[in-house]
Parts: structure tokens; sequence; C-alpha cells
């Protein structure tokens, strides 16, 4: 099995920033935020993996950056793959507009050409074994 988690609080800035901003639009969104990025995410991975009965366990931190046309659609369109679009849904388009232009001022980042905004997330790589071996 392998998978991926969103990496502990303190890595990812745009994820952060985003469901910062979010949550003062709508209170619901930081009490789930927690589950979307959960503190100790990795230790989260490989205590279920022990639990489902995985073994040979490996985890990992991936770095890495995913290319950004234009960091305020990309801001919109993301959100709205998540459980927190219909806080961002029920906006009108120049009131999504200035949350973009407020969330790229907050977030910091300078992008530059091609923009590069950079991700992490921990992953896991393990393996159950059956009476004949492994499966």
């Amino acid at each position: 099995m392998a998978a991926t988690i969103w990496a502990t609080p303190g890595r990812n800035p745009y994820i952060e920033t985003q469901l910062a901003l979010l949550a003062e639009l709508d209170d619901t969104v930081a009490a789930s935020a927690g589950a979307a990025t959960p503190t100790d995410a990795d230790v989260l991975l490989r205590d279920i993996a022990t639990e489902a009965g995985f073994c040979d366990i490996g985890l990992s931190l991936l770095e890495h950056s995913i290319g950004v046309d234009d960091l305020r659609s990309f801001f919109i369109n993301q959100t709205a793959t998540t459980p927190w679009a219909p806080v961002v849904g029920r906006l009108l388009p120049s009131e999504q507009n200035q949350l973009a232009d407020e969330f790229v001022a907050r977030l910091g980042i300078e992008m530059a050409e091609p923009d590069r905004l950079p991700f992490c997330s921990h992953m896991i790589r393990c393996q159950k074994s059956s009476r004949n071996g492994w499966l």
C-alpha cells in the first residue's frame, strides 16, 4: 500500500493560509481543518497502517512543487475541489476575486516564472503478509 497525506502544519504555507482565510468566513472550516492537516500526520499514517496489520512500514516526507500559471485562479479553482468549496461558492465573483487577492497577499510567496508552488506530503509505503507469503 502507498498513501499520502498533507504534511503536518508548519510545512504547507499554501494550505495553512487557505484554511485560515476560509475559517474567517465560516467557522465550520476551522472545525474541520484539523482533520485535513492533522498534527503528526506521519504518526497518524503509521498508526493506521499498524492497526490494519501492515508491516515493513516506510515513511518519507515528499517535498514537491506544483506549476501554477495564475495563483489567484489556482486558489479559487483548487478550493472548489475541497470540502470547503461552499464557502467560496456562495460568494459573488467580485468577492471571490477579493478573497483571492487577500489569499495571495497573506501567502507572501514570491512567485517566479514559471510559477512553482511548494507543497509537502507525508508518504507511507507498507505491505501486508498472508499465511502463504506477501500479498
